[in-house]
């Protein structure tokens, strides 16, 4: 995890003259997220994901950051003006050219969303599928007019962010919910099932989520596509049968198996040593930890242990015990990769807070 801090310069300004003592306003109640940066692996996240008792985070004690310089003159009027007369702009005063505005002025292709229709599918079908109504469709697609039918081919759009109403990931986990979700965007390495009203989570999440399968996919054209299960819904909140998957941080993923798999084929297939992919579900497994946005990975032991033979072929055994719970005896460590139950046929990846989040949690809380 990326730490990041913004000192405004409103409150360098009040720092007391001999130095300062910075503190929190107020404690924070998370886990602090642990990074070691791991050769060939990038920045990792070793926070803790699931119900574990968080770490206590440490009060900051700042040298002086600022010696005091004295008032400041008062800025000088042009002639005639009066004190209270409106003042040009400063770089027009200072004979510069007109600053741009600031704030982003690249498109993000997370901005506007598009779906394309695979077969000639009903219009309030299309938008059940998305979680939304009829009505929701055909204001984001204006041009669509009122067809009771959309043919296949026609690419829709299911999300336009509004940047005045940011998506937020709020709470924790598994008691939290998410402000205006981003749906996951198509691409050829891999796929959706076709009911997505749960296919929505925080830009951090999706933006992680496409540069680890755009990698996956990128090393290997040939491999399979990534079959993606469930995230959250467009608002978050409780989905059955998850105790998690309720703030946009979380998603489930196919592991990639051996041999054929039908692209409507629904439920996953349990992994074992002879169907699993192990060289292609790990390569995987590291893009995603490429991204420095993993918290926590959960894989069933078994599989934990096939993978980190195939890990040890490129990594040294110490890299190799901070990722997998299942080659670490040391309980300790809080590895990136740890077991729990139900995950022999598919990995359920949990990301980081977004940056500058105040709202989201690291942690689980108690569950209910």
């Amino acid at each position: 995890m990326r730490l990041r801090s913004i000192v405004p310069v409103a409150a360098l300004a009040l720092v007391a003259i001999g130095g300062a003592r910075l503190e929190p306003v107020a404690p924070p109640t998370e886990g602090i997220a642990l990074a070691t940066a791991l050769p060939g692996v990038a920045t990792l996240s070793l926070a803790t994901a699931s119900a574990a008792t968080p770490v206590a985070a440490p009060t900051i004690d700042a040298a002086p950051v600022f010696a005091a310089v004295g008032p400041l003159p008062p800025p000088e009027l042009p002639a005639g003006a009066t004190e209270h007369a409106e003042l040009p702009p400063p770089e027009e005063a200072l004979g510069l050219e007109a600053l741009p505005p600031m704030g982003p002025s690249l498109p993000d292709e997370l901005d506007v969303v598009h779906w394309t229709v695979q077969q000639r599918t009903r219009l309030d079908e299309v938008a059940s599928n998305w979680g939304m109504w009829p009505e929701e469709l055909r204001e984001l697609n204006p041009t669509l007019g009122e067809p009771e039918w959309i043919e296949a081919g026609t690419a829709l759009v299911v999300h336009v962010t509004d940047r005045r109403k940011p998506t937020q990931s709020v709470g924790a986990p598994n008691k939290g919910h998410l402000l205006r979700g981003i749906p996951l965007p198509e691409g050829p390495h891999w796929q959706l099932r076709d009911h997505r009203p749960r296919a929505y989570g925080s830009r951090t999440t999706v933006r992680a989520l496409l540069d680890a399968m755009r990698a996956y996919g990128a090393a290997d054209p040939q491999a399979p596509a990534l079959r993606i299960g469930e995230l959250s819904r467009r608002s978050g909140g409780r989905i059955e049968p998850h105790v998690s998957h309720r703030s946009g941080r979380d998603v489930d993923i196919g592991y990639v198996m051996r041999g054929p798999i039908g692209k409507d084929e629904r439920f996953w297939r349990t992994a074992t040593p002879k169907n699993l992919d192990v060289p292609r579900t790990w390569a995987f497994v590291q893009a995603l930890l490429d991204t420095g946005e993993v918290q926590q990975i959960f894989i069933s032991s078994k599989i934990q242990k096939l993978l980190a033979r195939e890990a040890r072929k490129s990594l040294p055994p110490e890299q190799v015990a901070l990722i997998f719970s299942a080659v670490n005896r040391d309980p300790t460590i809080h590895t990136l990769i740890r077991h729990e139950h139900g995950h022999r046929d598919h990995m359920h990846v949990r990301f980081v807070c977004e940056p500058g989040n105040l709202r989201c949690r690291t942690s689980s809380v108690d569950r209910d």
